[in-house]
């Protein structure tokens, strides 16, 4: 089984406090993370926390977690069993199962023998039912440091190869991966996992041949991130001026216009100073700062119109991660 599916033993290895794990979708990353937390607690009574974004999501993973396990001949003398939030090792908790949309409920619950984090299905698919949390890296930061206090507790973040303009790696300044692992800082590790043999025994399948050579195909079996693509990214020209500042998720982001081209770029370069600055959501404004709702000025007419006839580019994959959200916003 090792020799085809992800073993997260050479990640644990190097000691890292914060742990992105991005592989192959159906590679064995959960699995083997589990198996970790579970031998650790087998030999070292450390305990865990498995932990998702949503209610409706832990419940789920809740339900199932020890499911696949089960099914390892090293654990047929064990009892493993899920009962309300807890996970169990015959009568022992060896684990939580935790959500991080409620952590305000469990800011004042201690956990001092939890070692290890999991966070499954960190990275979220674009236009799928989930979103991400407001102001989600701070959540899981506070989360953290409820759990941790002043102790060392390892997080495993698991993802599948969704897209690198995330929350989390905007967040912690995570970028040009090279090779498997990508050392951020002292304490932070992202592993782009190495499956061969996996990848193989995929293709062979008739799905795999199915979709093979497809974008779906790169991103579920070659581990190529699925939303990461240059289409609408292009350098503005020098001759653009500023027309429009939009402030959303803390960040300004300023829409130019080019007359040699008749585009408007969205550009994370915008002077904080500009006259026409609007907060696309009551969490985003500021003092002095207008409310975008109701606002039909012309400008703002420009740019709706920009974008429903394609005429809208972007300067930096950054620049599109957030100008895709401030035009989803500006469209409802």
């Amino acid at each position: 089984m090792s020799e085809i599916y992800y073993s997260i033993s050479k990640l644990i290895s190097h000691h890292r406090l914060f742990n992105f794990v991005i592989g192959e979708r159906g590679n064995g990353k959960t699995f083997s993370a589990k198996e970790f937390v579970i031998d650790d607690f087998l030999k070292n009574k450390n305990e865990f926390i498995y932990l998702r974004r949503y209610k409706t999501e832990s419940k789920k993973a809740r339900d199932s977690f020890f499911d696949d396990i089960k099914k390892l001949d090293k654990y047929n003398d064990k009892e493993l069993k899920s009962k309300g939030e807890n996970f169990y090792i015959g009568d022992k908790i060896c684990g939580y199962s935790m959500t991080l949309s409620v952590f305000n409920s469990i800011k004042s619950v201690s956990k001092p023998n939890v070692k290890t984090i999991i966070f499954d299905e960190f990275l979220i698919l674009k236009k799928s039912n989930t979103r991400y949390l407001t102001d989600e890296v701070i959540k899981f930061l506070e989360f953290y440091e409820t759990i941790a206090r002043t102790r060392d507790v390892t997080v495993i973040f698991l993802a599948n190869a969704i897209t690198m303009m995330n929350p989390y790696f905007i967040y912690f300044k995570i970028s040009d991966l090279k090779g498997r692992f990508t050392k951020i800082g002292s304490d932070i590790l992202v592993e782009l996992t190495n499956t061969p043999n996996y990848q193989k025994l995929k293709k062979s399948t008739r799905f795999g041949k199915l979709i093979a050579n497809s974008e779906y195909s790169k991103y579920s079996i070659d581990n190529e991130f699925l939303q990461d693509n240059n289409s609408f990214v292009e350098e503005k020209p020098s001759d653009s001026r500023l027309v429009l500042g939009f402030q959303i998720e803390n960040k300004l982001i300023g829409v130019w216009f080019s007359p040699s081209t008749n585009l408007m770029y969205f550009s994370l370069k915008c002077n904080p100073q500009f006259r026409f600055i609007y907060a696309l959501t009551v969490a985003d404004q500021r003092p002095n700062m207008l409310l975008l709702k109701g606002q039909k000025m012309a400008n703002i007419q420009r740019v709706k119109i920009a974008i429903k006839y394609g005429l809208i580019r972007f300067d930096s994959l950054k620049s599109k991660y957030y100008g895709q959200k401030a035009i989803s916003l500006l469209t409802l």
